[in-house]
């Protein structure tokens, strides 16, 4: 009995479709989530509307992720490589988790430290996870491993 299932390949083609798509888009919402925590953090002590918009741009990037993670999920999946895709889609899901527990820390004033090594510990695998299945399309976005190390001190 022969399977519907799509071939690898063809399920590499769509999920590089949906990176190809989504990458402008999660790319400008993880700048500005990135970019206005930078300037925040620069501040001694900033206004809790500053910490609640960049609260928000966290909250959308996070949204971001899990839309890419959901668009992967509806996908049909290859009868092959089943364990990778499901690893593939659990790391977008932890990515944008990442964001929604920066979100929530930045609002409320907490220490992010711990959480910054989280997501940047998120961010590699999800490249890994995407090097992994060879989408080439999703490296733009996604970046490679090494991309996501923590700065040194």
């Amino acid at each position: 009995m022969e399977s519907d299932a799509p071939t690898f390949s063809e399920w590499q083609d769509n999920a590089n479709a949906i990176c190809q798509q989504e990458v402008p888009s999660i790319g400008n919402k993880m700048d500005e989530a990135t970019g206005s925590f930078v300037e925040m953090d620069e501040k001694s002590d900033p206004a809790q509307s500053e910490r609640d918009a960049v609260s928000h741009n966290f909250d959308v990037a996070g949204e971001a992720f899990l839309h890419l993670a959901g668009d992967w999920q509806a996908l049909e999946k290859p009868d092959d490589h089943k364990d990778g895709v499901k690893n593939l889609i659990r790391a977008a899901h932890d990515v944008g988790y990442s964001y929604s527990a920066m979100a929530y820390a930045v609002s409320h004033n907490e220490d992010t430290g711990h959480l910054i090594t989280q997501q940047l510990g998120a961010h590699k695998i999800l490249a890994l996870e995407a090097q992994a299945l060879k989408l080439e399309q999703c490296q733009e976005l996604l970046g490679k491993p090494e991309d996501w190390s923590a700065p040194a001190d």
